[in-house]
């Protein structure tokens, strides 16, 4: 079968065309040093990474598109208003800032959560992350029953040091 310089010339442009979605996809994959016992599990479309332990400590990290903007203050607030107000979490101490893997200042905030009849930790980070006239923000979610969430609560703030895409 014989094909025409205009039919190559059109599948080397879809080639380089796919190569290029695979490579951009690529870049927006969610990546953290995981914590020993965390098993990362399968995530679909690199904006977010899901892992857990085998004794159900939970840790999510996603990213949100947002057109409105906010600034990190902003979006601190509003999640924390909703944690408490909309899903009943009771705050642990004062508002903390922490930086990611590519040196971005969040916040990071403790709660405590009763979940059928057991006390849990959990823990939320944000960062605002903006790239011209657009931003989104990042979130990380750990949670665990309260004695393990305590025991792995230096090793997940660590790991959150070394989020990147």
């Amino acid at each position: 079968m014989s094909c025409s310089a205009s039919d190559l010339c059109r599948y080397a442009v879809r080639a380089v065309a796919a190569l290029g979605l695979a490579a951009a996809a690529g870049c927006a994959n969610l990546r953290a040093d995981l914590p020993q016992g965390f098993l990362e599990l399968r995530s679909e479309g690199g904006r977010q990474l899901k892992a857990m332990t085998a004794d159900d400590a939970r840790l999510w990290i996603r990213d949100f598109d947002v057109e409105d903007g906010g600034d990190l203050d902003f979006w601190t607030a509003a999640l924390r208003t909703d944690l408490i107000a909309r899903r009943g979490l009771v705050p642990i101490g004062e508002v903390a800032r922490i930086e990611d893997g590519t040196g971005r200042t969040g916040t990071l905030q403790l709660f405590e959560a009763r979940v059928d009849g057991a006390d849990r930790g959990y823990l939320c980070a944000l960062w605002v992350r903006e790239r011209g006239d657009e931003s989104s923000i990042r979130t990380a979610e750990f949670t665990a029953p309260r004695p393990r969430f305590d025991e792995l609560l230096t090793d997940v703030r660590a790991a959150l040091g070394t989020v990147r895409d």
